[in-house]
């Protein structure tokens, strides 16, 4: 038996997923439209390798926020709530990605171009230092203060 804790956060996660897979599907639909029917921007390429990141998300977070149901009885009742999807962490970075793709989309059809991804690479270069950081940080001791060294 589910408690209303689990409930509350089934009812929040099944919003949250069918909110962003509308809108995804709304913005990736023109999209399509425009790339393929318009040819606009002439390449078609960039747009689905981008897209794809945003896509292994949204199943990711499909398979895992998505609450599951069991029927005994002719009842359905609550298994599994799902991962709560209001959390941050690796949750809010895939939620991240994906608006960062649709708003490339966005960009794309406002000046026809494929240019627009660049600033998705930018901004997932940004996000690869926070790794790459705290790594180089991890060989520090914590008393050491980085100065700058003139020749």
């Amino acid at each position: 038996m589910a408690g209303a804790a689990d409930k509350k956060q089934a009812v929040s996660n099944v919003k949250i997923l069918k909110e962003i897979h509308l809108l995804t599907f709304s913005i990736q639909a023109i999209s399509i439209v425009l790339v393929w029917y318009f040819h606009r921007p002439q390449s078609r390429w960039q747009s689905l390798v981008f897209s794809s990141p945003s896509w292994l998300c949204q199943y990711v977070l499909e398979t895992t926020g998505r609450p599951k149901f069991a029927t005994k009885d002719g009842r359905e009742t609550l298994v599994s709530a799902g991962q709560d999807l209001k959390q941050s962490g690796l949750v809010e970075y895939m939620f991240d990605i994906i608006y960062m793709t649709l708003i490339c989309h966005i960009l794309m059809w406002v000046f026809g171009s494929n240019k627009v991804w660049l600033l998705y690479l930018a901004v997932r270069a940004s996000f690869l230092m926070i790794p790459v950081n705290l790594f180089i940080n991890s060989f520090r001791s914590p008393g050491t203060l980085v100065t700058k060294r003139g020749l």
